[in-house]
Protein backbone atom coordinates (compact mmCIF):
# COMPACT_ATOMS: atom_id res chain seq x y z
CA UNK A 1 0.00 0.00 0.00
CA UNK A 2 1.37 3.39 -0.95
CA UNK A 3 0.84 6.35 1.34
CA UNK A 4 2.39 9.79 1.18
CA UNK A 5 2.08 13.41 0.13
CA UNK A 6 2.25 13.12 -3.62
CA UNK A 7 2.07 16.87 -4.20
CA UNK A 8 5.19 17.43 -2.14
CA UNK A 9 7.03 14.59 -3.88
CA UNK A 10 6.12 16.08 -7.25
CA UNK A 11 4.99 12.83 -8.86
CA UNK A 12 1.70 14.24 -10.14
CA UNK A 13 2.12 15.88 -13.51
CA UNK A 14 0.20 16.62 -16.68
CA UNK A 15 2.51 14.49 -18.81
CA UNK A 16 1.33 11.08 -19.96
CA UNK A 17 4.95 9.78 -19.84
CA UNK A 18 4.15 6.80 -22.00
CA UNK A 19 2.27 4.96 -19.29
CA UNK A 20 0.65 2.77 -21.95
CA UNK A 21 4.03 1.17 -22.69
CA UNK A 22 3.98 -0.89 -19.52
CA UNK A 23 0.78 -2.64 -20.55
CA UNK A 24 1.22 -2.72 -24.31
CA UNK A 25 2.36 -6.31 -24.09
CA UNK A 26 -0.88 -7.21 -22.30
CA UNK A 27 -3.15 -5.87 -25.03
CA UNK A 28 -4.71 -8.17 -27.59
CA UNK A 29 -2.45 -8.59 -30.62
CA UNK A 30 -1.97 -11.06 -33.42
CA UNK A 31 0.85 -12.19 -35.64
CA UNK A 32 0.98 -14.06 -38.93
CA UNK A 33 3.07 -17.22 -39.00
CA UNK A 34 4.37 -18.23 -42.41
CA UNK A 35 5.31 -21.74 -43.37
CA UNK A 36 8.92 -22.45 -44.35
CA UNK A 37 11.73 -19.94 -44.70
CA UNK A 38 10.61 -16.35 -44.15
CA UNK A 39 13.87 -14.68 -45.13
CA UNK A 40 12.75 -13.97 -48.69
CA UNK A 41 9.12 -13.04 -48.01
CA UNK A 42 7.86 -9.99 -49.84
CA UNK A 43 5.25 -8.34 -47.60
CA UNK A 44 3.78 -6.51 -50.58
CA UNK A 45 2.70 -9.76 -52.26
CA UNK A 46 -0.44 -11.49 -51.08
CA UNK A 47 0.74 -14.89 -52.41
CA UNK A 48 3.10 -15.35 -49.48
CA UNK A 49 0.20 -15.13 -47.01
CA UNK A 50 -2.14 -17.68 -48.58
CA UNK A 51 -1.09 -20.45 -46.17
CA UNK A 52 -0.44 -18.18 -43.22
CA UNK A 53 -1.86 -18.83 -39.75
CA UNK A 54 -3.11 -16.07 -37.47
CA UNK A 55 -2.02 -16.59 -33.85
CA UNK A 56 -3.15 -14.63 -30.82
CA UNK A 57 -0.03 -13.62 -28.91
CA UNK A 58 -2.02 -13.45 -25.66
CA UNK A 59 -2.38 -17.24 -25.73
CA UNK A 60 -0.06 -18.99 -23.30
CA UNK A 61 1.21 -22.54 -23.30
CA UNK A 62 -1.19 -23.47 -20.50
CA UNK A 63 -4.31 -22.76 -22.54
CA UNK A 64 -3.20 -23.71 -26.05
CA UNK A 65 -4.26 -27.39 -25.78
CA UNK A 66 -7.77 -26.23 -24.81
CA UNK A 67 -8.29 -24.65 -28.22
CA UNK A 68 -6.80 -27.48 -30.18
CA UNK A 69 -3.34 -26.02 -30.89
CA UNK A 70 -0.21 -28.05 -30.26
CA UNK A 71 3.00 -26.22 -29.39
CA UNK A 72 6.17 -27.46 -31.06
CA UNK A 73 9.79 -26.41 -30.55
CA UNK A 74 9.13 -23.25 -28.60
CA UNK A 75 12.28 -21.49 -27.42
CA UNK A 76 11.15 -18.98 -24.80
CA UNK A 77 14.65 -17.68 -24.07
CA UNK A 78 15.39 -16.65 -27.65
CA UNK A 79 11.86 -15.33 -28.35
CA UNK A 80 11.45 -17.54 -31.43
CA UNK A 81 7.91 -17.40 -32.78
CA UNK A 82 6.34 -20.78 -31.97
CA UNK A 83 5.11 -23.11 -34.68
CA UNK A 84 1.64 -24.50 -34.09
CA UNK A 85 0.01 -27.63 -35.35
CA UNK A 86 -3.63 -26.75 -35.88
CA UNK A 87 -6.25 -29.32 -34.86
CA UNK A 88 -9.87 -28.21 -34.97
CA UNK A 89 -12.20 -29.64 -32.36
CA UNK A 90 -15.30 -31.43 -33.68
CA UNK A 91 -18.61 -29.57 -33.39
CA UNK A 92 -21.01 -30.62 -30.62
CA UNK A 93 -23.37 -33.48 -31.48
CA UNK A 94 -26.46 -31.52 -30.52
CA UNK A 95 -27.46 -28.19 -29.06
CA UNK A 96 -27.60 -28.13 -25.25
CA UNK A 97 -30.98 -27.03 -23.94
CA UNK A 98 -31.25 -24.21 -21.35
CA UNK A 99 -32.36 -26.76 -18.76
CA UNK A 100 -29.03 -28.57 -19.14
CA UNK A 101 -27.19 -25.29 -18.54
CA UNK A 102 -29.39 -24.64 -15.52
CA UNK A 103 -28.42 -28.05 -14.10
CA UNK A 104 -24.78 -26.96 -14.28
CA UNK A 105 -25.62 -24.60 -11.38
CA UNK A 106 -28.53 -26.30 -9.62
CA UNK A 107 -27.31 -29.87 -9.97
CA UNK A 108 -28.51 -33.11 -8.37
CA UNK A 109 -26.27 -32.62 -5.32
CA UNK A 110 -27.98 -29.34 -4.45
CA UNK A 111 -31.45 -30.83 -5.05
CA UNK A 112 -30.66 -33.88 -2.90
CA UNK A 113 -29.40 -31.63 -0.10
CA UNK A 114 -32.67 -29.64 -0.23
CA UNK A 115 -34.64 -32.90 -0.06
CA UNK A 116 -32.66 -34.15 2.93
CA UNK A 117 -32.75 -30.90 4.90
CA UNK A 118 -36.47 -30.34 4.20
CA UNK A 119 -37.30 -33.78 5.57
CA UNK A 120 -35.08 -33.22 8.60
CA UNK A 121 -36.57 -29.80 9.34
CA UNK A 122 -40.15 -31.07 9.02
CA UNK A 123 -39.37 -33.82 11.53
CA UNK A 124 -37.79 -31.30 13.92
CA UNK A 125 -40.92 -29.09 13.81
CA UNK A 126 -43.80 -31.56 13.62
CA UNK A 127 -42.36 -34.88 14.72
CA UNK A 128 -42.94 -36.48 11.30
CA UNK A 129 -41.22 -36.17 7.96
CA UNK A 130 -42.84 -34.78 4.82
CA UNK A 131 -41.08 -37.57 2.86
CA UNK A 132 -40.46 -35.27 -0.07
CA UNK A 133 -38.25 -36.26 -2.97
CA UNK A 134 -36.15 -34.63 -5.67
CA UNK A 135 -39.06 -34.56 -8.14
CA UNK A 136 -41.26 -32.61 -5.70
CA UNK A 137 -38.46 -30.17 -4.87
CA UNK A 138 -37.86 -29.48 -8.56
CA UNK A 139 -41.58 -28.87 -9.07
CA UNK A 140 -41.58 -26.61 -6.02
CA UNK A 141 -38.74 -24.51 -7.44
CA UNK A 142 -40.33 -24.53 -10.89
CA UNK A 143 -43.62 -23.16 -9.52
CA UNK A 144 -41.74 -20.28 -7.92
CA UNK A 145 -40.01 -19.52 -11.21
CA UNK A 146 -43.35 -19.55 -13.04
CA UNK A 147 -44.81 -17.06 -10.56
CA UNK A 148 -42.16 -14.60 -11.73
CA UNK A 149 -43.67 -14.83 -15.22
CA UNK A 150 -47.37 -14.87 -14.28
CA UNK A 151 -47.77 -12.63 -11.24
CA UNK A 152 -50.82 -12.72 -8.97
CA UNK A 153 -51.36 -10.85 -5.68
CA UNK A 154 -51.64 -14.00 -3.56
CA UNK A 155 -50.18 -17.50 -3.68
CA UNK A 156 -53.56 -19.17 -3.24
CA UNK A 157 -54.91 -17.45 -6.34
CA UNK A 158 -52.84 -19.76 -8.54
CA UNK A 159 -55.19 -22.57 -7.44
CA UNK A 160 -58.41 -20.53 -7.05
CA UNK A 161 -61.24 -21.33 -9.49
CA UNK A 162 -61.47 -17.77 -10.84
CA UNK A 163 -57.73 -17.26 -11.38
CA UNK A 164 -56.38 -20.81 -11.69
CA UNK A 165 -53.12 -21.30 -13.60
CA UNK A 166 -53.16 -24.86 -15.05
CA UNK A 167 -49.36 -25.02 -15.39
CA UNK A 168 -49.18 -24.68 -11.59
CA UNK A 169 -52.38 -26.31 -10.33
CA UNK A 170 -51.80 -29.45 -12.39
CA UNK A 171 -48.19 -29.70 -11.26
CA UNK A 172 -48.80 -29.76 -7.49
CA UNK A 173 -51.74 -29.39 -5.13
CA UNK A 174 -52.12 -26.19 -3.17
CA UNK A 175 -51.81 -27.89 0.23
CA UNK A 176 -48.77 -29.85 -0.91
CA UNK A 177 -47.09 -26.65 -2.11
CA UNK A 178 -47.84 -24.79 1.12
CA UNK A 179 -46.54 -27.70 3.20
CA UNK A 180 -43.25 -27.74 1.28
CA UNK A 181 -43.07 -23.97 1.60
CA UNK A 182 -43.44 -24.27 5.37
CA UNK A 183 -40.70 -26.88 5.79
CA UNK A 184 -38.35 -25.92 2.96
CA UNK A 185 -34.82 -25.84 4.41
CA UNK A 186 -31.19 -25.78 3.27
CA UNK A 187 -28.99 -26.49 6.31
CA UNK A 188 -29.33 -28.56 9.47
CA UNK A 189 -30.16 -26.45 12.53
CA UNK A 190 -28.40 -28.97 14.79
CA UNK A 191 -25.06 -27.77 13.42
CA UNK A 192 -25.69 -24.07 13.92
CA UNK A 193 -23.02 -22.01 15.72
CA UNK A 194 -24.51 -19.59 18.23
CA UNK A 195 -23.87 -15.87 18.19
CA UNK A 196 -20.72 -14.82 20.03
CA UNK A 197 -18.90 -18.08 19.35
CA UNK A 198 -15.98 -18.44 16.89
CA UNK A 199 -16.97 -19.04 13.25
CA UNK A 200 -20.48 -17.68 13.81
CA UNK A 201 -22.13 -17.32 10.41
CA UNK A 202 -25.09 -15.03 9.74
CA UNK A 203 -25.75 -16.95 6.53
CA UNK A 204 -25.56 -20.41 8.11
CA UNK A 205 -29.04 -21.24 6.80
CA UNK A 206 -27.79 -20.69 3.24
CA UNK A 207 -24.14 -21.66 3.47
CA UNK A 208 -24.23 -25.04 1.60
CA UNK A 209 -26.15 -23.50 -1.29
CA UNK A 210 -23.98 -20.37 -1.51
CA UNK A 211 -20.73 -22.36 -1.36
CA UNK A 212 -21.83 -24.75 -4.11
CA UNK A 213 -23.12 -21.94 -6.31
CA UNK A 214 -19.90 -19.95 -6.03
CA UNK A 215 -17.90 -23.04 -6.94
CA UNK A 216 -19.95 -23.60 -10.11
CA UNK A 217 -19.89 -19.92 -11.14
CA UNK A 218 -16.13 -19.74 -10.80
CA UNK A 219 -15.76 -22.48 -13.40
CA UNK A 220 -17.11 -20.19 -16.14
CA UNK A 221 -14.46 -18.75 -18.45
CA UNK A 222 -13.94 -15.08 -17.61
CA UNK A 223 -14.36 -12.22 -20.05
CA UNK A 224 -11.77 -9.54 -20.68
CA UNK A 225 -13.89 -6.73 -19.22
CA UNK A 226 -15.17 -7.30 -15.67
CA UNK A 227 -17.23 -4.91 -13.59
CA UNK A 228 -17.82 -4.82 -9.84
CA UNK A 229 -20.97 -3.26 -8.44
CA UNK A 230 -23.77 -3.89 -5.97
CA UNK A 231 -27.16 -5.50 -6.44
CA UNK A 232 -30.09 -5.19 -4.06
CA UNK A 233 -32.12 -8.17 -2.86
CA UNK A 234 -35.51 -6.56 -2.08
CA UNK A 235 -36.56 -7.24 1.52
CA UNK A 236 -38.38 -5.13 4.13
CA UNK A 237 -38.72 -7.71 6.92
CA UNK A 238 -36.51 -8.29 9.93
CA UNK A 239 -32.83 -8.59 9.08
CA UNK A 240 -29.92 -7.11 11.00
CA UNK A 241 -27.86 -6.41 7.87
CA UNK A 242 -30.73 -4.96 5.85
CA UNK A 243 -29.74 -1.70 4.13
CA UNK A 244 -31.55 1.48 3.18
CA UNK A 245 -30.41 2.61 -0.26
CA UNK A 246 -30.82 6.09 -1.74
CA UNK A 247 -33.76 6.93 -3.95
CA UNK A 248 -31.71 6.24 -7.08
CA UNK A 249 -32.43 2.55 -6.55
CA UNK A 250 -35.77 0.99 -7.45
CA UNK A 251 -35.89 -0.88 -4.11
CA UNK A 252 -34.85 1.31 -1.19
CA UNK A 253 -34.86 -1.49 1.41
CA UNK A 254 -32.94 -4.67 0.86
CA UNK A 255 -29.82 -6.77 1.28
CA UNK A 256 -26.64 -5.74 -0.53
CA UNK A 257 -25.03 -8.28 -2.82
CA UNK A 258 -21.66 -7.26 -4.28
CA UNK A 259 -21.16 -8.96 -7.63
CA UNK A 260 -18.49 -9.54 -10.25
CA UNK A 261 -19.95 -9.60 -13.76
CA UNK A 262 -18.66 -9.44 -17.31
CA UNK A 263 -19.67 -6.85 -19.86
CA UNK A 264 -22.21 -9.42 -21.13
CA UNK A 265 -23.74 -9.35 -17.57
CA UNK A 266 -22.66 -12.96 -16.85
CA UNK A 267 -22.25 -13.40 -13.07
CA UNK A 268 -18.90 -14.90 -12.01
CA UNK A 269 -18.78 -14.32 -8.26
CA UNK A 270 -20.63 -12.52 -5.49
CA UNK A 271 -20.35 -11.60 -1.81
CA UNK A 272 -23.35 -10.75 0.36
CA UNK A 273 -22.78 -7.77 2.65
CA UNK A 274 -23.17 -8.73 6.33
CA UNK A 275 -21.83 -5.60 7.99
CA UNK A 276 -18.77 -6.22 10.14
CA UNK A 277 -19.17 -9.98 9.64
CA UNK A 278 -18.70 -9.81 5.86
CA UNK A 279 -16.38 -12.57 4.70
CA UNK A 280 -13.43 -10.43 3.57
CA UNK A 281 -9.85 -9.79 4.62
CA UNK A 282 -9.74 -6.38 6.26
CA UNK A 283 -7.05 -3.93 5.14
CA UNK A 284 -6.43 -0.19 5.45
CA UNK A 285 -8.43 0.43 2.25
CA UNK A 286 -11.79 0.04 4.01
CA UNK A 287 -14.78 -2.09 3.14
CA UNK A 288 -15.02 -0.77 -0.43
CA UNK A 289 -11.45 -1.74 -1.34
CA UNK A 290 -11.62 -5.03 0.56
CA UNK A 291 -14.68 -6.09 -1.44
CA UNK A 292 -12.77 -5.57 -4.70
CA UNK A 293 -9.80 -7.59 -3.44
CA UNK A 294 -12.14 -10.37 -2.30
CA UNK A 295 -14.01 -10.62 -5.62
CA UNK A 296 -10.75 -10.71 -7.58
CA UNK A 297 -9.35 -13.66 -5.60
CA UNK A 298 -10.52 -16.10 -8.27
CA UNK A 299 -9.50 -13.91 -11.24
CA UNK A 300 -6.06 -14.90 -12.59
CA UNK A 301 -3.59 -11.97 -12.58
CA UNK A 302 -1.53 -10.80 -15.56
CA UNK A 303 -4.20 -12.00 -18.03
CA UNK A 304 -5.29 -8.55 -19.28
CA UNK A 305 -8.57 -8.62 -17.34
CA UNK A 306 -9.81 -5.04 -17.12
CA UNK A 307 -11.64 -4.20 -13.89
CA UNK A 308 -14.32 -1.47 -13.88
CA UNK A 309 -15.96 -0.04 -10.76
CA UNK A 310 -18.14 2.90 -9.77
CA UNK A 311 -17.08 5.59 -7.30
CA UNK A 312 -18.01 3.55 -4.19
CA UNK A 313 -14.97 1.28 -4.57
CA UNK A 314 -11.86 3.00 -6.04
CA UNK A 315 -9.17 4.85 -4.17
CA UNK A 316 -5.60 5.67 -5.04
CA UNK A 317 -4.31 2.97 -2.69
CA UNK A 318 -6.61 0.38 -4.28
CA UNK A 319 -5.30 1.25 -7.76
CA UNK A 320 -1.71 0.77 -6.58
CA UNK A 321 -2.60 -2.52 -4.86
CA UNK A 322 -4.30 -3.87 -7.98
CA UNK A 323 -1.35 -2.85 -10.15
CA UNK A 324 1.06 -4.65 -7.82
CA UNK A 325 -1.14 -7.77 -7.95
CA UNK A 326 -1.27 -7.89 -11.74
CA UNK A 327 -4.64 -6.24 -12.47
CA UNK A 328 -5.55 -3.15 -14.46
CA UNK A 329 -8.57 -1.08 -13.49
CA UNK A 330 -10.61 1.93 -14.49
CA UNK A 331 -13.42 3.61 -12.61
CA UNK A 332 -14.95 6.76 -11.26
CA UNK A 333 -13.54 8.00 -7.97
CA UNK A 334 -14.66 10.36 -5.24
CA UNK A 335 -12.83 13.65 -4.76
CA UNK A 336 -11.83 12.84 -1.15
CA UNK A 337 -9.85 9.74 -2.25
CA UNK A 338 -7.35 11.40 -4.58
CA UNK A 339 -4.52 11.40 -2.01
CA UNK A 340 -2.97 14.77 -2.83
CA UNK A 341 -3.87 14.97 -6.49
CA UNK A 342 -5.29 18.49 -6.95
CA UNK A 343 -7.43 19.11 -10.02
CA UNK A 344 -9.01 22.28 -11.38
CA UNK A 345 -12.12 23.48 -9.54
CA UNK A 346 -15.54 22.69 -11.03
CA UNK A 347 -16.37 26.38 -11.43
CA UNK A 348 -13.40 26.90 -13.75
CA UNK A 349 -14.34 23.89 -15.87
CA UNK A 350 -17.93 25.09 -16.04
CA UNK A 351 -16.80 28.45 -17.44
CA UNK A 352 -14.79 26.67 -20.12
CA UNK A 353 -17.90 24.77 -21.16
CA UNK A 354 -19.03 21.18 -21.55
CA UNK A 355 -16.28 18.82 -22.60
CA UNK A 356 -13.51 20.64 -20.72
CA UNK A 357 -11.18 18.56 -18.58
CA UNK A 358 -8.13 18.49 -16.35
CA UNK A 359 -5.89 15.53 -15.57
CA UNK A 360 -2.78 14.52 -13.64
CA UNK A 361 -0.48 11.51 -14.02
CA UNK A 362 1.41 9.68 -11.28
CA UNK A 363 4.71 9.03 -13.07
CA UNK A 364 5.87 6.50 -10.45
CA UNK A 365 2.89 4.13 -10.73
CA UNK A 366 1.54 5.12 -14.18
CA UNK A 367 -1.87 6.12 -12.83
CA UNK A 368 -3.95 8.82 -14.48
CA UNK A 369 -6.73 10.79 -12.78
CA UNK A 370 -8.97 12.87 -15.02
CA UNK A 371 -11.80 15.30 -14.23
CA UNK A 372 -14.20 15.80 -17.13
CA UNK A 373 -17.08 18.26 -17.13
CA UNK A 374 -20.40 17.52 -18.83
CA UNK A 375 -23.56 18.65 -17.00
CA UNK A 376 -21.45 18.20 -13.89
CA UNK A 377 -17.93 17.00 -13.27
CA UNK A 378 -16.92 13.34 -13.03
CA UNK A 379 -13.51 12.12 -11.85
CA UNK A 380 -12.05 8.90 -13.25
CA UNK A 381 -8.93 6.91 -12.43
CA UNK A 382 -7.28 4.42 -14.75
CA UNK A 383 -4.23 2.19 -14.99
CA UNK A 384 -4.35 1.61 -18.73
CA UNK A 385 -6.33 4.33 -20.53
CA UNK A 386 -5.51 8.00 -21.11
CA UNK A 387 -7.44 10.97 -22.47
CA UNK A 388 -6.48 10.38 -26.12
CA UNK A 389 -7.82 9.66 -28.63
CA UNK A 390 -10.79 11.83 -27.78
CA UNK A 391 -13.99 11.93 -29.79
CA UNK A 392 -17.28 13.80 -29.88
CA UNK A 393 -20.64 12.77 -28.54
CA UNK A 394 -24.04 14.40 -28.77
CA UNK A 395 -25.61 15.95 -25.69
CA UNK A 396 -28.85 17.87 -25.27
CA UNK A 397 -28.42 21.56 -24.55
CA UNK A 398 -31.23 23.14 -22.56
CA UNK A 399 -30.18 26.68 -23.44
CA UNK A 400 -29.91 26.04 -27.19
CA UNK A 401 -32.79 23.52 -27.20
CA UNK A 402 -30.92 21.19 -29.54
CA UNK A 403 -28.21 18.56 -29.53
CA UNK A 404 -24.63 19.81 -29.43
CA UNK A 405 -21.28 18.09 -29.91
CA UNK A 406 -19.30 17.58 -26.70
CA UNK A 407 -15.72 16.35 -26.66
CA UNK A 408 -15.28 13.19 -24.60
CA UNK A 409 -11.87 11.74 -23.62
CA UNK A 410 -10.91 8.12 -24.25
CA UNK A 411 -10.87 7.28 -20.54
CA UNK A 412 -14.58 8.14 -20.25
CA UNK A 413 -15.48 6.25 -23.43
CA UNK A 414 -13.67 3.15 -22.23
CA UNK A 415 -15.33 3.31 -18.83
CA UNK A 416 -18.81 3.62 -20.35
CA UNK A 417 -18.14 0.63 -22.61
CA UNK A 418 -16.83 -1.63 -19.83
CA UNK A 419 -19.03 -0.68 -16.87
CA UNK A 420 -22.64 -1.72 -16.40
CA UNK A 421 -22.55 -5.53 -16.44
CA UNK A 422 -23.88 -5.84 -12.88
CA UNK A 423 -26.65 -3.28 -13.45
CA UNK A 424 -27.69 -5.07 -16.63
CA UNK A 425 -27.75 -8.43 -14.82
CA UNK A 426 -29.86 -6.95 -12.02
CA UNK A 427 -32.23 -5.27 -14.48
CA UNK A 428 -32.87 -8.50 -16.37
CA UNK A 429 -33.57 -10.35 -13.11
CA UNK A 430 -36.19 -7.73 -12.22
CA UNK A 431 -38.15 -8.54 -15.38
CA UNK A 432 -39.19 -11.97 -14.05
CA UNK A 433 -38.23 -11.86 -10.37
CA UNK A 434 -39.69 -14.43 -7.97
CA UNK A 435 -41.75 -11.99 -5.93
CA UNK A 436 -43.61 -14.27 -3.49
CA UNK A 437 -43.27 -12.78 0.00
CA UNK A 438 -41.16 -14.51 2.65
CA UNK A 439 -40.72 -13.57 6.29
CA UNK A 440 -37.36 -15.36 6.43
CA UNK A 441 -34.68 -13.14 4.90
CA UNK A 442 -32.50 -16.05 3.83
CA UNK A 443 -35.26 -17.39 1.60
CA UNK A 444 -35.31 -14.05 -0.20
CA UNK A 445 -31.58 -14.42 -0.84
CA UNK A 446 -32.03 -18.03 -1.97
CA UNK A 447 -34.62 -17.18 -4.61
CA UNK A 448 -32.66 -14.14 -5.75
CA UNK A 449 -29.69 -16.43 -6.44
CA UNK A 450 -32.04 -18.90 -8.12
CA UNK A 451 -33.17 -16.09 -10.44
CA UNK A 452 -29.51 -15.39 -11.22
CA UNK A 453 -28.95 -19.05 -12.15
CA UNK A 454 -31.94 -18.97 -14.51
CA UNK A 455 -30.63 -15.82 -16.11
CA UNK A 456 -27.18 -17.40 -16.54
CA UNK A 457 -28.72 -20.09 -18.76
CA UNK A 458 -30.15 -17.46 -21.10
CA UNK A 459 -26.64 -16.34 -22.03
Amino acid sequence: MVMGKWEADGIWSNEWNGMMLEYIGMMTSTCIILEGDISDVDIEKDDDFENATVVDLNMTYDILPDIGLELENYDNDNDIIPKFKQEFLPPPDKEILPYKYFKKFIDDDIINNLVEQTNIYSFQLSGKSTNTNSSEIEKFLGIHLYTGIVELPSIRQYWAIETVIPQISQCMTRNGFLELRKYFHINDNNNIILRGQPNYDKLFKLRPFISALKMYMRKIQLEEKLSIDEMIVPFKGRCEFKQYISSTKLHKWGIKNFALCGSSEMLYDFEIYLGKCTNIKKTLMGISGDIVIRLLETVPPHKNHKIYTDNFFPSYNLAVALKDNGFIMSGTIRSNRLLGCHLVDDKILKKKGRGSLDYKVDSNNNIIICKWFDNKSVITISLFMGINPSSRTKRWSVSEKSFINVEIPAIIQNYNAGMGGVDLHDMLIKLFRIDIKWKRFYMRIFFHLLDSCVHQTER
